[in-house]
């Protein structure tokens, strides 16, 4: 769910019909999401069990068949998304539907964030974790704010993308 001050926001700077279209576009989105969290809710387990007896060959291995699962999931998505979405949303709302591949991307991104953060959690780095997700959050609120004014609900996605490319990166280097 999208916090209401951020939509109150978004309100004033789009106006009700652009972030109708942007919200039904990010509720249509976060299927992924909820995909995501599912699948990492069963990676957690085995990753934690293959860390704690030292089994790296056979970590290596299921985390790149857990990559390549949720990559041919969110390509997947990608393309069929469009259709789905216009059989889905009323043709009123299809101009969001460019925004869509952005929101899967940011989850993606997102996924691939959890390599790291699972790894930091492991080795009891929770201090990494909290300063990298309230960096990329504080620049996403930041990017949001001169996107959405530029772009706008192009520009609220792109934000979340770059933001999350950003806490990825972050969180890589931190390894």
């Amino acid at each position: 769910m999208l916090p209401e001050a951020f939509l109150a926001r978004m309100q004033q700077m789009l106006g009700e019909a652009q972030l109708g279209r942007y919200s039904a576009a990010y509720t249509f989105a976060n299927i992924m999401f909820v995909i995501f969290g599912a699948l990492n809710r069963t990676w957690c387990p085995f990753f934690f069990d293959e860390m704690k007896e030292g089994r790296r060959d056979a970590m290596l291995e299921k985390t790149k068949n857990f990559l390549e699962l949720f990559t041919v999931l969110a390509c997947g998505f990608i393309l069929l998304a469009p259709e789905v979405y216009h059989v889905y949303a009323d043709r009123s709302f299809w101009p969001s539907t460019s925004v869509i591949p952005l929101f899967v991307i940011s989850y993606y991104l997102n996924f691939l964030c959890t390599f790291p953060v699972n790894y930091e959690y492991y080795h009891k780095q929770t201090k990494v974790v909290a300063t990298v997700t309230i960096f990329a959050s504080l620049l996403n609120v930041v990017l949001n704010y001169l996107l959405i004014q530029a772009m706008g609900m192009v520009g609220a996605a792109l934000a979340t993308a770059v933001s999350h490319s950003v806490q990825l990166v972050l969180h890589h280097f931190e390894k």
